[in-house]
């Protein structure tokens, strides 16, 4: 998780954020949140892909992948 955090940080940053808050209506600080929700998908589904790939290589033949996301700190599902 780390790294798609780090991956999105780097096109949206904390100053960004900081900025659209101060505005006056709500419309900067909604597209700047859609825009790194965005972010966070799309890194996230590059991140799922490179792991489906890499248990295709160990497991030729594999049919199906299922990967799941969870709180590591909260309890397990």
């Amino acid at each position: 998780m780390e790294a798609i955090l780090m991956a999105c940080s780097s096109r949206i940053n904390d100053i960004q954020f900081r900025d659209a808050a101060k505005e006056e209506d709500d419309s900067a600080l909604l597209w700047m949140m859609s825009n790194y929700g965005e972010e966070v998908v799309t890194a996230l589904g590059s991140e799922v892909d490179r792991l489906e790939k890499e248990i295709q290589e160990l497991v030729p033949g594999i049919r199906h992948v299922d990967i799941e996301a969870h709180n590591p700190t909260g309890p397990s599902p």
